[in-house]
């Protein structure tokens, strides 16, 4: 079956061989129940009428006349499932609906409804036109509603409602429903018995809705077992919907650890994550939500820069084809495919450390302390000449540091000579000079010079003495000696007598 394609307005080709085979074991009457009264008995919707093709074997006799009908329908099924397409999203989308059959199709049984009332039915899978907008697609689908029935090859005006119309298909009970349509390929290309599964799927559809007694759904013990284990296995169960993914950390570190991405979905569905943009890898490329919807991934980088995750979640929408008016059709129901994504970025950045700083190790400099000396000179304001004057010089080293090489000088003022010193001077003349060597921190010398000025020296004299030091600036001190007359010398006169 090769699909036309969206707006061509052209219906599925199906291969000759195919399409002759398959009508061939449609039964051409109203192939779903109608509620009939005990009265009428099978003489009502799946009785014969007017019109109405020969009545087909007995139960048990049509199970054989239909023993080679399963690989057929496998292979219908498998070209239906192959045309799975999406007809256009839209809240009760005006369509077109016609049964083409029903394939693989179960014997006729007497289902109970709700109320206790028997109705006829042979339950199986419908293969269903749905034309939306010129543009007709094959859909495999299942009965809704016990109440009506629906035609073959008749087509029907109908509306197709989603749960975004109608919120009761997004229920857990439709959900179910949703799974059992979903899980149909797999069911019965793994049942032995393609009929049975496919007439047991749509009794349990029923049971799931509501649709006939819970108890005793049918008159076939074995169709009934069979439902009730479809019944118990689709419980919890639903198709894929909506996907979110969110980061733990908007920015990470390259090479790192990377970050922790939260996903959620419908629980117990499965979805499939890629990075799509930029440069990453993630510790897992598909998930199944828990029974809360989460599921977790790690995404890391090696590269610096952004990456993009991806999560794509394959579903559908649960797709109720409703009458428009009167009692025809009854509902089907199908699924659109439709896939959801969602995405998240998370950006990586360069947290290696740099390198440290090496900052050469400089030699303390040392600051020299500069010696520091201190010189005074202390001498009489005046003195008779002829007299010898004392002058008195100190030589101090206030500094921390040791003064070296100590010289002290002093220059005799004219008129004045060198009489004699407390320290032997190195040298004499008109300068003198002492040697006073190492001088510590806070020690001082004392220097005592005496000098002589003749009888006839008038008037005031100054002494200049100087310091100096190894690495220091030399210091002056000076001191004035003003010189008087001497006093006469009295001469008594000699006593003669």
């Amino acid at each position: 079956m090769e699909a036309g394609r969206p707006g061509t307005g052209t219906v599925r080709a199906e291969p000759a061989e195919v399409l002759r085979d398959f009508n061939a074991s449609v039964p051409a009457r109203l192939a779903n129940p109608q509620r009939v009264p005990p009265a009428v008995g099978r003489a009502g919707a799946h009785g014969p009428r007017k019109g109405d093709p020969p009545v087909t074997p007995p139960r048990r006799n049509r199970r054989r006349a239909r023993g080679g009908l399963n690989a057929l329908a496998i292979l219908v099924l498998a070209l239906a499932a192959a045309a799975f397409a999406a007809l256009p999203a839209m809240a009760a989308t005006p369509a077109q609906l016609t049964l083409i059959g029903t394939s693989p199709e179960y014997d006729e049984v007497t289902i109970t409804l709700p109320d206790g009332s028997p109705a006829d039915t042979s339950p199986g899978l419908f293969q269903l036109d749905v034309t939306v907008d010129g543009v007709t697609e094959r859909r495999i689908a299942y009965c809704l509603d016990s109440e009506h029935v629906i035609g073959i090859n008749t087509p029907y005006e109908v509306s197709l409602q989603t749960a975004a119309d109608d919120p009761s298909l997004g229920s857990p009970a439709n959900g179910q429903i949703a799974w059992l349509i979903q899980e149909t390929p797999a069911l019965l290309a793994a049942a032995p018995d393609p009929e049975l599964e496919a007439g047991a799927i749509q009794i349990a559809i029923w049971i799931i809705g509501d649709q006939v007694d819970l108890t005793t759904p049918t008159d076939d013990a074995v169709l009934n077992a069979r439902a009730a284990a479809l019944v118990a296995a689709s419980a919890g169960r639903g198709i894929a919907g909506p996907v979110g993914i969110q980061a733990a950390q908007a920015s990470t570190c390259a090479n790192g650890p990377g970050t922790t991405l939260t996903v959620t979905g419908t629980p117990g569905t499965t979805a499939s994550l890629a990075v799509t943009a930029g440069q990453g890898a993630l510790s897992a490329s598909q998930v199944t939500f828990d029974a809360a919807g989460r599921a977790t991934v790690t995404l890391t980088s090696a590269t610096v820069g952004s990456a993009t995750v991806t999560v794509t979640a394959l579903g559908a929408d649960l797709t109720r084809a409703t009458r428009v008016e009167g009692e025809v059709p009854q509902e089907t129901g199908f699924l659109v495919p439709r896939t959801y994504t969602a995405s998240v970025s998370v950006a990586f950045t360069d947290c290696t450390p740099p390198p440290p700083v090496v900052v050469p190790l400089t030699p303390p400099v040392v600051i020299a302390q500069t010696p520091r000396l201190g010189l005074t000179k202390r001498a009489p304001a005046s003195v008779r000449s002829g007299r010898a004057v004392r002058y008195t010089l100190v030589v101090r080293n206030p500094s921390r540091t040791v003064a070296r090489n100590v010289v002290l000088r002093d220059r005799l003022p004219s008129g004045l000579a060198f009489s004699r010193s407390s320290v032997r001077p190195s040298g004499v003349g008109r300068v003198l000079s002492w040697n006073l060597g190492t001088l510590r921190p806070g020690s001082q010398r004392v220097v005592r010079v005496w000098l002589t000025a003749p009888a006839t020296l008038r008037g005031a004299r100054t002494n200049v003495a100087t310091v100096s030091a190894t690495r220091t600036r030399a210091v002056r001190a000076a001191a004035t000696v003003r010189f008087t007359p001497p006093i006469p010398r009295r001469i008594q006169p000699a006593v003669t007598g």
